[in-house]
Parts: structure tokens; C-alpha cells; sequence
């Protein structure tokens, strides 16, 4: 298989590291990343600047190119003039630290991946509960690996990307994979506060308080009891649901409204 792997925690992360390492010896890899660590940009991309990539060596024997902008970027210049190959998948991760809830959308990592599938590849976005241990990062592809694999050869996942994410617990714990939607409730407002050595005031954003549970099961449940959340994402933000309900709110007293027919309702 032929995989282009990106990341935002940059070229020289360790859960990088491991994921080349793991895929290296039986798939055809390259390998295009940021520079320095980009996490928390989202979709954040690069237009007013040049954009340049440089040789890094990721591992012994295996080069990727470090780009100095943000993970989508790093995904659209590879598939535009960089990637020597059309991919079969695009993984970005492993990212230290979980993408869960609504940092979902915060998520460069996420980002990339979504970069992938609104060209229409297959992507999937690998994220392990945050530490600094080559072998919990090693373990937790050992265990996404055969999702991508399961969701690849059914073929599905095509234009959609495929978030995964695995707490430690799941490393050395017997774990299901459940396939939930993410929790849309708020999450981390809070924020500390102190003052600088110049006396001057700062406020540093908090991953607390965790967002309050659905009626229904979602990835931050999912991944708080120990087991490994898959959530199918879209790069389509439309509410389709609404989509009528707003036509028939906004063209009632409208002669000259289109017909939901130029809509291309789903």
C-alpha cells in the first residue's frame, strides 16, 4: 500500500516516529510534515508567504520533507507537487494526545486529515492519550492499524476521514473499538489566571471542564472507560437536516424563490 503520513505535532515527534516505523516495512510511505510542532491550528493554511520544504531525517534510513506551515498545508502541497505517488490512505498522527469532543475541531492533526479527504482519499486520523513513551505510542498503532485495514478492504472511507483515538488504558487493558460520534457539548472555557514577573496579567486556556454527557455514547465516554473511539468525520459542514426548514422559512413570501430541485437537496 502506498500511504502518505502528516502529523501537526511536526516532523521529529515521536508518535511520527512510530508510525513510520510500524508501516515502513510493508507499505511504501512519504512522509510530508510540519517543521516545528503546529498543534491547535485547525484548518489554518498558508497564503501569505511562500511555503518551503526541507529534507528532515525522520529515522534512521527514512527522510521526510518538513514544510514551515500548517498540517493542511502539508497534506495539500504533498498531493499537489510533493508525494512521488498517488496514495492508497493518508494517516496523520500518532498525535500525543487525544482528539476528542469538541477539540476535534480544534485539531491540526484532525485538520490534515480532512485536507486528505476533501480531495477525496482515504484518511484517518490517529491520536494516543498524551505521554512520552516510544512504546505506548508503537502499542497504539499495533492496535488502529487493523481498523484502517478492516474500513480499507470493505471499501469505505473514501472522502470521509476515520478519527481514531486510543487512551492508555486501552494499551495494556482488555478494550472494544466502538464506533461513536463525537460530543458537541462545551469544553474547556476555563481558563487560569495569574501575572507574569512583570506584574502583567495572563490567562491560560484549561482542557476543563470536560464536556457533560449525551443520552447517547460518544468518544470522550468511549475513550474515558478505557476503550478505543472511531468517529467517521466530513469536511462538509452543512446542516442537511435544515437545509428545507431554512428554504421554507426564507422563500415563503418570495415570488422569485429557486425550487428546492437547484438545491441538490440530500
Amino acid at each position: 500500500m502506498k500511504i502518505l503520513i502528516s502529523n501537526d505535532d511536526g516532523i521529529s515527534a515521536i508518535g511520527l516516529r512510530a508510525l513510520t516505523r510500524f508501516l515502513r516495512e510493508d507499505h511504501e510511505i512519504f512522509v510530508v510534515a510540519p517543521d516545528n510542532e503546529r498543534s491547535g491550528v485547525s484548518q489554518s493554511i498558508t497564503y501569505r508567504r511562500p511555503i518551503f520544504a526541507r529534507e528532515f531525517e525522520v529515522d534512521s534510513n527514512l527522510v521526510g520533507l518538513g514544510v514551515n506551515g500548517f498540517p493542511a498545508d502539508c497534506v495539500k502541497l504533498a498531493l499537489s507537487e510533493l508525494c512521488p505517488f498517488k496514495p492508497d490512505l493518508i494517516i496523520s498522527g500518532i498525535n500525543n494526545g487525544l482528539n476528542v469532543g469538541l477539540n476535534v475541531g480544534h485539531s491540526g492533526t484532525v485538520a490534515a486529515a480532512l485536507a486528505g479527504a476533501a480531495t477525496g482519499y482515504r484518511s484517518v486520523a490517529i491520536s494516543l492519550e498524551a505521554n512520552n513513551k516510544l512504546e505506548n505510542f508503537k502499542r497504539a498503532i499495533e492496535l488502529a492499524w487493523p481498523i484502517c485495514e478492516k474500513l480499507i478492504a470493505d471499501g469505505h472511507a473514501f472522502g470521509h476521514v476515520i478519527n481514531i483515538n486510543v487512551p492508555l488504558k486501552a494499551l495494556t487493558h482488555d478494550h472494544r473499538w466502538l464506533v461513536v460520534p463525537m460530543n458537541p457539548n462545551p469544553m474547556g472555557t476555563h481558563f487560569m489566571h495569574g501575572n507574569d514577573p512583570n506584574g502583567r496579567p495572563f490567562y491560560w486556556q484549561t482542557n476543563h471542564p470536560a464536556p457533560l454527557p449525551l443520552a447517547h455514547l460518544t468518544d470522550v465516554e468511549v475513550v474515558a472507560e478505557g476503550n478505543i473511539s472511531v468517529t467517521p468525520l466530513t469536511h462538509d459542514l452543512t446542516l442537511h437536516t435544515e437545509l428545507a426548514c431554512f428554504q421554507q422559512i426564507l422563500y415563503r413570501d418570495d415570488p422569485h424563490a429557486p425550487r428546492p430541485r437547484e438545491h441538490n437537496l440530500r
